[in-house]
């Protein structure tokens, strides 16, 4: 239901980090593998700078503050930690999956592959299936969790930088306005 939702709600957002995956597997496993890393890095320094700041504002007498800091710090945390699991239960799944049935409806010459609701389906069960097979089903979890944050990551990077680059060299139109 999660991807179909995606797939419906954000299709360009959607095909285009499955594209990530697609067209840079190799550089979205890396970057995901990093991303990952940044998260939990990121966990630990939040913790570190919560105890901290509780810390010192316990010996300054400021006990009430304190306790906002580490409610707050927690829930930080929480987000981050309830974010990371959407993200490897079912987002990245999804995209992965959505550029593996792709690749199958394209082995075959299928039009489907631009059916992004049926190579969801079709990849998405396929790897399900694979998750399911013992001892190696983990690491196919992990290749893809990796995978589908790098894409993430790419996708978001990408996104930023076309954002901050916007500009256009072409003058500003006047606009005339009659008072009413």
């Amino acid at each position: 239901i999660i991807g179909i939702l995606m797939v419906w709600l954000t299709p360009h957002w959607t095909n285009k980090v499955v594209t990530f995956v697609q067209e840079k597997p190799l550089p979205s496993l890396g970057w995901g593998l990093l991303t990952v890393a940044a998260i939990f890095m990121g966990v630990v320094v939040i913790l570190f700078a919560m105890v901290l700041l509780a810390i010192a504002l316990g010996a300054l007498t400021f006990s009430g503050l304190a306790s906002t800091v580490i409610t707050s710090g927690l829930f930080i945390i929480f987000g981050l930690g309830l974010l990371f699991a959407f993200t490897v239960a079912f987002f990245a799944k999804i995209v992965v999956g959505t550029a593996v049935g792709r690749f199958i409806f394209n082995l075959f010459n299928s039009k489907l592959a631009n059916n992004g609701y049926l190579s969801m389906s079709l990849g998405v069960l396929l790897i399900v299936i694979l998750v399911a097979i013992p001892y190696i089903g983990p690491l196919i979890s992990l290749i893809v969790s990796l995978l589908g944050f790098g894409a993430f990551w790419q996708e978001g990077r990408k996104g930023w930088r076309q954002r901050l680059a916007w500009h256009t060299d072409e003058p500003i139109p006047d606009v005339k306005m009659e008072p009413t």
